[in-house]
């Protein structure tokens, strides 16, 4: 745990669960939806060009992730978590064409 101070005096505390939890709403995760994870490019655009082609195919973003830990330089990785129902197929073979690494997980 760690003390929350508001002009030296202490008016909480926030915990692993604290952290936890907020990482859970950050990601989306609690509302259900599919992840689609994408190796691309770091340069302007990209995370958006992504997103675009996820949109042609039905799916709604519900939110963005990156990070670059485990790619190389010049390159991010990035989780987009979608809602309602879309094309799988078209999907993942219009991201494959682009992009390394492409994982969509149903549900």
């Amino acid at each position: 745990c760690l003390p929350v101070l508001d002009a030296g005096n202490l008016v909480g505390i926030i915990s692993d669960r604290d952290i936890f939890h907020a990482l859970v709403d950050i990601t989306g995760v609690r509302h259900g939806g599919h992840r689609i994870c994408v190796t691309i490019e770091d340069r302007p655009g990209s995370i958006r060009e992504v997103a675009d082609i996820i949109r042609q195919h039905g799916f709604h973003l519900q939110g963005i992730l990156t990070s670059y830990e485990g790619v190389k330089e010049g390159s991010r990785k990035v989780v987009i978590r979608t809602t309602e129902m879309g094309d799988f197929r078209g999907l993942k073979s219009d991201l494959e064409v682009n992009y390394r690494s492409v994982q969509i997980r149903k549900g």
